[in-house]
């Protein structure tokens, strides 16, 4: 992997390798970490349903109009920039200066924007599972009530191995994440959307903000965020990122019930 990627990067002029501390994610181990794992949760899922069910992929979600991914892929870098602006203007996070060696170039931006297609792999694996296959699963055992709250239940205890530990604030948010994209996913009639919010709402986060991903710090982006000296851990998140912050838990607090009345409008119309 080092060789292939190696050589890719210096075809693409891309920053593959370089500026990865102990903590961090250069941009090849970014892209194996998402690819390889996601990659193949994906083929499993794929292939139980079509060997096992017999039936088409695209009945885990994929009927509607892929033009809903356009709508996802907005929100998610809405809602994330929300976070962002309300934590930096009210001082608690900054904006911080990287290494003499970052530079904003047309290498680092490629970099960017190739790291993306490592979210979008993981994002949709992770909607694929738990909004997709679990979702509709338990609900034609348990109904609906049941299958929403054990799929977000499931989307947090994938969270729970995390190296740099989990906090119980960031618990929440994952859980709420679960009900906010379970949410949707209902609205939608499909998973188009909650993909492409998943996959933009961790690349917003990791590669273009330079925030702490659940812990890790993601070298391969635009800016670099940080919390401000004296700033709060409940609305920073603290080491583990803007994840484990109120402000975040706001939001999609404000996003679930955003789309469950606009569902409930759809249903009375």
């Amino acid at each position: 992997m080092v060789v292939v990627g190696g050589a890719v990067g210096y075809l693409l002029g891309l920053p593959l390798f370089g500026q990865a501390g102990p903590d961090s994610a250069a941009l090849s181990g970014q892209l194996f970490g998402l690819l390889v794992p996601f990659g193949s949760a994906v083929a499993a899922v794929y292939f139980w349903i079509r060997l096992r069910e017999r039936r088409s992929f695209r009945t885990v979600g994929f009927q509607t109009s892929p033009k809903n991914a356009l709508v996802g892929a907005c929100v998610g870098f809405a809602m994330f920039v929300l976070v962002v602006l309300i934590t930096v203007t009210t001082g608690q996070m900054r904006f911080e200066v990287w290494g003499n060696g970052h530079l904003v170039n047309s290498a680092l931006i490629g970099g960017v924007l190739l790291a993306f297609v490592g979210f979008a792999v993981q994002g949709s694996a992770e909607e694929i599972l738990c909004r997709g296959f679990v979702l509709q699963a338990l609900y034609r055992k348990w109904g609906l009530l049941a299958a929403v709250i054990v799929q977000s239940l499931l989307f947090v205890a994938m969270h729970l191995t995390n190296p740099s530990g989990v906090k119980p604030l960031a618990v929440l948010n994952l859980f709420l994440f679960g009900l906010f994209t379970a949410a949707w996913a209902l609205y939608e009639g499909g998973l188009w959307g909650v993909c492409a919010m998943h996959a933009v709402w961790n690349w917003t986060q990791g590669n273009v903000f330079g925030v702490l991903v659940s812990g890790t710090e993601v070298r391969t982006s635009l800016l670099h965020t940080r919390p401000a000296e004296g700033s709060n851990d409940l609305l920073t998140g603290g080491g583990f990122g803007l994840e484990a912050s109120l402000v975040t838990s706001a939001v999609l607090i404000v996003g679930t019930a955003v789309v469950i009345m606009l569902r409930q409008r759809r249903t009375v119309e």
